[in-house]
């Protein structure tokens, strides 16, 4: 198989190869996609009122640890020039939407996905080869598609509510 190239999914790290590992080979492999699972459309509502919030916003007013930089871009498409693996015929590519990205003054940018779950220090553990897998697209595009380099902060922007307001 020299000439198999291998789609990879950055969403497919932070889900599908932590809960299956079977499923994730079924997918990427063999081509049949895990079954889709029930998805309140109330989380898509969310999230695009979470990127449409945040979107041209100070990142350090968000979050007073970072430094000057602006919150861009929500949802573009990623793809990365093809992986090859010392020792195999095939290769690999990174291929998703990211939610977010920051340019920060300095000139770095920052790769942010949103959550809307608890706040708790495993989810950066869970989330990390998803968003590395978005940098390293950033950084080593295909032809044609945006380079953002380097990206020098991943992270993820949890919105866990804890109450309403009618104003």
């Amino acid at each position: 198989m020299a000439d198999k190239i291998w789609k990879l999914s950055p969403s497919d790290f932070g889900f599908l190869w932590n809960e299956c590992r079977r499923c994730f080979y079924l997918k990427v492999a063999r081509g049949y996609p895990r079954p889709f699972g029930a998805f309140p459309k109330i989380f898509g509502v969310i999230d695009t009122a979470m990127k449409e919030y945040f979107e041209g916003k100070e990142i350090s007013a968000i979050v007073p640890e970072l430094p000057a930089g602006i919150v861009q871009a929500g949802e573009k498409k990623v793809e990365s020039t093809p992986i090859t693996v010392p020792g195999h015929a095939g290769q690999c590519y990174i291929y998703g939407n990211f939610d977010t990205i920051v340019k920060f003054a300095d000139g770095g940018w920052g790769v942010i996905d949103f959550k809307t779950s608890e706040t708790k220090p495993e989810k950066a553990v869970l989330y990390a080869p998803q968003l590395h897998a978005y940098a390293y697209a950033l950084e080593n595009p295909a032809p044609g598609k945006p380079r953002l380099a380097p990206v020098t902060r991943l992270g993820l922007l949890c919105v866990e509510p804890f109450a309403m307001d009618r104003s």
